[in-house]
């Protein structure tokens, strides 16, 4: 039976079945036999998008079906080429905004083109409510700054839910000249709105000033009008510094240069959302993947990339001062100020900590593995040994910013001899708790951290099965944790974990 023939017969049937097969044997008749029903019959064509999508080499075939189709049929094939980031041309996109099923897709096809040249097609859109925010974020992603105006403009007449999407929009064209409009819509927008407009005047600006942190929506909008009336050309600062113990202390940093941080990743073209997943980033490169804000998602860490240039930079001088670190001293938390400085603004906690860490290499014994699909970090890493002690179940995971197969030697053999005199050398990561009621079903903690110095301490500390001493430096902001109170998970997850804490059984 000839492959038309065989997928002529499956719609009628268990096409599933027919399609699995047809992309297990890849027939070579099998393009220009899909491609053949595809235009003859219309009917046929949302379950042949099944079979289209898992074909090698669909980024290529999808575009030349465009020209062939309109309405619901041309809104599906751009959804999906945006979706796999392939541009379409834009004389297909142009004809495709005057269709009126097709052209939201098209709107967001507009934006991952790259051609400016759609932009006098996609401005008169800004006056379409159900078109206005799509065609924001493709003139964002375009950087069309001739109508940065346009979209301040469209700040004082959108609900708060659209309001987000225009500024992510503004934020992604990158124009400073919308800077005043957005400090003058700061005084006077809906609480609600504070969060976003910060950010975007963060990202617009290259500063962003210590907010105080809050309990509720209005005392955040408050502190944000406020931060932005103040802010003044000066660098990063870290002050505030309290030295609660010999393990703990809190400090701020203000208008952080922001090396290491996390942040949202951009926008993806289509999507309803205006910020959705967040990840890990070193200097503007997207290291680790965080998953989303989702309260019943399972937490989420994976690899997207190894930095350019090494996280472990920042540490500098401060190598010598964490060559041995017996307890948190006013001295050391001064060596590790150029270290914060190149964070990102907030409120900090400093937690020194002694790890029982044990290397990952397979999946199956990873605490990232779960219930249903097995979830790999995407490279070797550390973790902790047990459960840390608590009332919720809660684990320990490590990251590396660089490939642990790459380290020296050497330099972990050096560590091992210097911690097996009595030193103590400490590894520092930037850390964060989170948690989940996952599926609704039941409770779990993490505490994540990513190394910025210290891959090759760690090592040594694990070959030797001694805890790592390693000072973690956690971003409040960053934490899961009650409104009033961000970084109390994290507290309870470290106290079993501090220098001089016994572990309970």
């Amino acid at each position: 039976m000839s492959t038309a023939e065989r997928i002529r017969q499956a719609m009628s049937g268990d096409y599933w079945r027919v399609f699995d097969a047809l992309v297990a044997e890849s027939p070579p008749d099998l393009v220009p036999a899909v491609l053949d029903r595809y235009r003859r019959e219309p009917a046929d064509r949302p379950f042949l998008m099944h079979l289209l999508r898992r074909l090698d080499g669909a980024d290529e075939l999808l575009p030349r079906l465009l020209s062939d189709v309109d309405g619901q049929h041309a809104a599906t094939l751009l959804s999906e080429l945006t979706r796999r980031g392939v541009p379409v041309p834009a004389g297909e996109i142009a004809r495709l905004l005057g269709d009126a099923e097709a052209a939201r897709a098209a709107t967001a096809a507009a934006g991952l083109s790259g051609d400016r040249s759609l932009t006098s097609a996609l401005r008169p859109l800004l006056a379409d409510p159900p078109l206005r925010s799509a065609a924001a974020m493709a003139l964002g992603r375009l950087g069309a700054t001739e109508c940065t105006g346009d979209l301040t403009d469209l700040l004082g007449i959108v609900e708060p839910r659209e309001h987000e999407m225009i500024v992510v929009a503004i934020e992604r064209m990158g124009d400073p000249a919308a800077v005043p409009a957005l400090l003058a819509r700061l005084l006077h927008a809906p609480d609600s709105t504070a969060w976003g407009l910060h950010h975007a005047l963060s990202v617009l600006t290259g500063r962003e000033p210590l907010v105080p942190l809050y309990d509720n929506e209005s005392t955040y909008a408050a502190n944000v009008r406020a931060a932005w009336s103040t802010v003044d050309a000066s660098g990063p600062a870290v002050g505030d510094v309290e030295l609660i113990d010999r393990a703990r202390a809190r400090l701020t940093v203000d208008q952080g240069s922001g090396v290491v941080s996390i942040d949202y990743d951009p926008t993806t073209p289509g999507s309803s959302w205006p910020r959705w997943g967040r990840s890990l980033f070193v200097r503007e490169r997207r290291v680790y993947g965080l998953g989303s804000d989702c309260g019943t998602c399972e937490a989420f860490l994976h690899l997207a990339g190894w930095p350019a240039d090494r996280a472990s930079g920042l540490a500098g001088d401060l190598r010598e001062a964490l060559a041995d670190v017996p307890a948190l001293t006013p001295e050391l938390i001064d060596a590790a100020r150029p270290l914060c400085a190149g964070l990102r603004t907030g409120h900090y906690l400093v937690t020194l900590t002694d790890l029982d860490l044990v290397p990952v290499t397979a999946v199956e014994s990873s605490w990232l593995t779960r219930r249903d699909e097995p979830q790999w970090l995407g490279a070797q890493h550390f973790q902790l040994r047990a459960p840390i002690p608590g009332e919720v179940p809660s684990f320990g995971v490590i990251a590396p910013t660089q490939p642990l197969d790459d380290l020296a030697p050497d330099t972990v053999e050096t560590h091992t001899e210097a911690i097996r005199a009595g030193a103590r050398p400490a590894a520092v990561a930037l850390s964060w708790a989170d948690q989940r009621h996952v599926e609704g079903e039941h409770t779990e903690r993490f505490l994540f951290g990513v190394v910025l110095d210290g891959h090759h301490k760690l090592t040594a500390y694990t070959r030797l099965g001694i805890p790592a001493r390693t000072l973690l430096l956690t971003r409040v902001e960053d934490c899961w944790g009650p409104p009033g109170d961000r970084g109390r998970w994290h507290d309870e997850l470290t106290a079993p974990l501090r220098v001089g804490q016994r572990r309970r059984a």
